[in-house]
């Protein structure tokens, strides 16, 4: 698997789920705290870290050539994880969390190993559906940096009474 300085990325292991849904966690309360809304969109989605959990556990427990979770580790720290769904049509980056190293490669080094992988099993992918929250200046960046662009505005609205 591709690799960046001092960070390994290859498929994850059932050990590193524990580590990898609490950096999840972590991220996204860090999120919740600068957007309150994330909240409220996690909650519509079903997006605990008890979810979270399960579904990765579900990626190793039952294969399938069509999802991919990835762990990226500077011995023997683990930095991040990335899991992917691949459909007849394309590919969506579920979740891409990362230890705050930004600027060190480890998001880069996840979505090589991606490419890698899709490029490898899917050739007929030809892009990645990404949703990367409006606001986060970094997370936009990078994104751009590596050739996305918006392709759609996602809006929430809250209903009255919701929570």
């Amino acid at each position: 698997m591709p690799q960046s300085t001092n960070v390994t990325v290859q498929p994850a292991q059932a050990e590193d789920i524990p580590a990898l849904v609490a950096l999840w966690a972590e991220q996204q309360s860090l999120m919740q705290q600068l957007d309150p809304r994330l909240a409220l969109w996690a909650a519509e989605h079903n997006i605990t870290p008890q979810q979270l959990e399960a579904r990765f556990y579900a990626t190793l427990s039952q294969p399938s050539p069509h999802v991919g979770l990835w762990s990226a580790k500077s011995d023997p720290k683990l930095l991040g994880g990335i899991h992917i769904t691949v459909t007849e049509t394309g590919a969506t980056v579920d979740t891409l969390f990362i230890d705050a190293h930004h600027g060190q490669g480890v998001g880069s080094a996840l979505l090589d190993s991606v490419q890698a992988w899709l490029q490898a099993n899917h050739p007929q992918v030809k892009s990645v559906n990404v949703t990367v929250p409006k606001g986060f200046a970094v997370e936009q960046a990078f994104w751009r940096a590596k050739g996305a662009s918006v392709l759609y505005e996602v809006m929430l609205l809250p209903l009255k009474g919701g929570r």
